[in-house]
């Protein structure tokens, strides 16, 4: 029953629940929507189907005389240490089989290759094997298979300490850097890490360029080939450039300043009307006139004193 404005029920046809069977090997059940077509073999809009779904049972049975099954690969021995079987492909993974019934009969739900051997295997293997079928029975497409088995080295992770090696410093420039090592995680191939030795793997500081002044770098680690550096631990460095040049001052007139010197000046007398009295001088004692080590050189001067005559009038 269609149940909608009457324009659009007399635009319907027909009625349809569409099932797929790609796959299927048994019976198929659904509980299937009901879709309502036009002419042009559309759906019509603002109409439905009473039932809106329908119960489908559609009988699936073996074509007599054939059979899909999927492929197994025989494998024989070990890859080399320090390396893994990851995945077998076979191509195609399933096939078709046709021949005496009976002997259909007797095939499991998978047909066996002839082996594959991995000894010894570094990298991938790859092969076309026969099936093993029963007599009587042959595979629709061929009874050979191209059969790929990924081989890859097996990953080892270990963390080093390094002392970073300065690159690009400038003439009369001098580096310090902090902290003085880092630790570096370290992977790759077991094998390949159990070879290396303490020249293969570094780490630098490129400093290509850089003046007198503070800076914090990101260490480089350079290694071999296949060997990966995960981590950097500090990720960075502090590091710290001073010139090895003393520079050299001098006057606003040109020229370098004289080295300090100590002058005592000599007793100045005070000539007076009346007795000439004594003049006393007073001299810097060397603990005045010492310059204080590591301290800019300055000069000192020591002052004389001179006593005052006093003349008394004659009444």
């Amino acid at each position: 029953t269609v149940v909608g404005p009457a324009q659009q029920v007399n635009q319907v046809v027909s009625a349809e629940a569409p099932v797929y069977l790609r796959g299927a090997t048994a019976q198929v059940e659904r509980l299937q929507t009901v879709s309502l077509l036009n002419r042009s073999n559309q759906t019509v809009a603002n109409v439905r189907a009473e039932p809106a779904a329908v119960d489908i049972s559609i009988p699936v049975e073996r074509w007599p005389g054939r059979r899909s099954v999927a492929v197994r690969v025989k494998l024989t021995g070990q890859p080399a240490f320090g390396y893994r079987l990851v995945r077998v492909t076979p191509d195609p993974s399933t096939v078709v089989l046709y021949g005496d019934a009976a002997a259909l009969d007797q095939v499991p739900g998978s047909v066996e290759t002839e082996s594959l051997s991995l000894e010894g295997a570094t990298g991938n293997v790859q092969a076309r094997l026969q099936l093993l079928l029963p007599e009587g029975v042959n595979a629709s497409e061929g009874n050979s298979v191209a059969v790929n088995a990924e081989i890859v080295p097996i990953e080892d992770s270990r963390t080093v300490t390094l002392r970073p090696i300065v690159r690009g410093l400038g003439e009369n420039l001098k580096a310090d850097f902090s902290p003085e090592t880092v630790d570096v995680i370290m992977s790759g191939p077991l094998t390949l890490m159990n070879s290396l030795g303490p020249d293969d793997i570094y780490a630098s500081l490129d400093i290509n360029g850089l003046q007198a002044g503070n800076y914090v770098i990101e260490p480089n680690v350079i290694g071999p080939e296949n060997i990966r550096a995960e981590g950097i631990l500090p990720e960075t460095v502090e590091v710290v450039i001073t010139s090895l040049v003393t520079p050299t001052l001098s006057t606003p007139g040109g020229g370098t300043i004289p080295p300090p010197s100590t002058v005592t000046p000599d007793t100045v007398p005070t000539a007076s009307s009346g007795p000439t009295p004594t003049a006393t001088s007073a001299v810097a004692s060397p603990a005045e006139t010492e310059v204080p080590p590591l301290s800019t050189p300055r000069r000192t001067a020591t002052a004389s004193a001179t006593s005052e005559a006093t003349a008394t009038p004659t009444p």
